[in-house]
């Protein structure tokens, strides 16, 4: 059972800091062990139920969720073998870390912090964001919504390109979001909350419940980019087959049930012009060449 962070687990992360080496950490490993990753261990434990009701293919093996205090310095400047601070991931099992969609929770001697958002960047999973705010702003903007970000004081983070050009199309309060090139969400301060209170864990289970929408709309976004070793051409290719194999069979199975089911059709052919009008719109306000778009424009 989760009773709060103690004093001893922030004072080993100031006592590693300046001792920061392998003897020091030997010779204080039970200290790790009791004041530091069983604390952590029981958090994770006390947020599961929650976590699983969010997404039940959330990883909840402690060790898998849990950063290693060991730090890896084979390609980075600072050699000190250990970290003085810790998070822990929630995230689908067997996902990379970089670029994916998580909920975390990091502890340090300065202070504490959680929330929802992507490991870095993620260039084409932002991308499948940026298409879904343009085609459906309303949409996007009702999820946003869900989450009441302004009533729990969450804050949006990420870096944004500068010189990225918004389409018109896109309303005012959905800019910001659609320049971002990452993206997490987490509180405005968390001064106030006691580390070393049980009730931690009942206010970020809170927050994180809170910002479930937000998470599956960006996990949706993520689950659409095709695997790293799967060839884009031929992903898309059966996308688009199994597309139209939708198409076919609903037409034929339309068409077949027409021959049973008999009612007044007046005027449901305007459902089609309406349609390539849609399509015609949003082509042309997705793109700079409008060339395609005429040419749909003209073929239909």
């Amino acid at each position: 059972m989760f009773i709060g962070f103690p004093e001893a687990t922030i004072q080993f992360f100031l006592d590693i800091r300046f001792h920061n080496s392998i003897d020091y950490f030997e010779e204080n490993r039970a200290r790790y062990e009791r004041d530091v990753k069983a604390p952590f261990e029981a958090f994770i434990q006390e947020l599961a139920p929650a976590m699983l009701s969010i997404d039940p293919q959330m990883e909840l093996r402690p060790y898998r969720c849990m950063a290693r205090l060991r730090r890896d310095v084979r390609f980075t400047k600072d050699k000190s073998p250990f970290r003085d601070h810790l998070w822990v991931l929630f995230r689908h099992a067997g996902e990379p870390r970089e670029g994916s969609v998580m909920y975390w929770f990091e502890l340090a001697p300065s202070g504490m912090n959680w929330g929802v958002g992507t490991w870095g960047e993620n260039r084409q999973m932002m991308d499948i964001l940026r298409r879904r705010i343009v085609a459906d702003p309303d949409g996007v903007r009702n999820v946003i919504k869900q989450c009441h970000l302004t009533e729990h004081h969450m804050l949006v983070g990420g870096s944004s390109f500068k010189r990225l050009e918004v389409p018109a199309g896109v309303p005012d309060d959905l800019k910001g979001w659609y320049a971002l090139r990452e993206v997490y969400i987490s509180p405005e301060s968390t001064a106030a909350v006691d580390v070393h209170s049980p009730q931690l864990t009942k206010r970020v289970q809170e927050d994180f419940l809170s910002l479930s929408p937000l998470y599956h709309l960006l996990r949706g976004a993520y689950e659409a980019v095709p695997p790293e070793d799967v060839d884009k051409g031929w992903f898309m290719f059966f996308v688009t087959l199994l597309n139209h194999l939708y198409w076919v069979c609903g037409a034929t199975a339309g068409a077949l049930l027409g021959y049973v089911i008999h009612f007044d059709t007046t005027g449901i052919e305007f459902v089609m012009i309406a349609l390539f009008v849609v399509m015609f719109l949003n082509q042309w306000e997705e793109t700079k060449d409008h060339r395609p778009a005429l040419v749909g424009l003209i073929c239909s």
